[in-house]
């Protein structure tokens, strides 16, 4: 990741890489010989996990096999409470925006706003990629 000023800063064991298996890709049955042949779909997916506050923020980015890149964002964590009463500490009328939790505690409603941007050349502009076609054995 990087800091503040945009240099880079290593954080060991910050991010979990794994391949799914999300179904078939594609599938052809042949009506004469009865043959089917099927492929499954497979995506490489890069995971991070920050908590911040009281929230967690998982950022899953997925890489498919049609070469799309998708990034899935999730949020786990508690509600934060603030505190409504007025001087006399009688409860007050909530606050616009607000779920009433329990008497003078309200939990406001918010948002939350992501961007992000990829620098395909992280690592110079030497970047291949490579596909491998798996073809059956002639006579098999």
């Amino acid at each position: 990741m990087n800091n503040y000023t945009g240099d880079p800063v290593v954080i060991p064991d910050a991010i979990c890489i794994f391949e799914e298996d999300v179904g078939i890709l594609w599938r052809k049955r042949d009506p004469d010989s009865g043959r089917t042949v099927s492929t499954r779909s497979q995506r490489l997916v890069i995971t991070s996990i920050s908590t911040l506050g009281n929230y967690d923020y998982q950022f899953n980015w997925i890489f498919s096999q049609d070469a799309s890149i998708q990034l899935e964002v999730k949020l786990t964590g508690i509600v934060q409470n603030i505190f409504v009463a007025n001087q006399t500490g009688e409860p007050s009328p909530p606050p616009p925006y607000n779920t009433k939790m329990s008497s003078n505690v309200n939990a406001p409603y918010h948002q939350h706003f992501f961007a992000a941007r990829i620098d395909a050349e992280i690592d110079g502009n030497k970047n291949n990629v490579a596909t491998l076609d798996v073809k059956p054995l002639r006579g098999k």
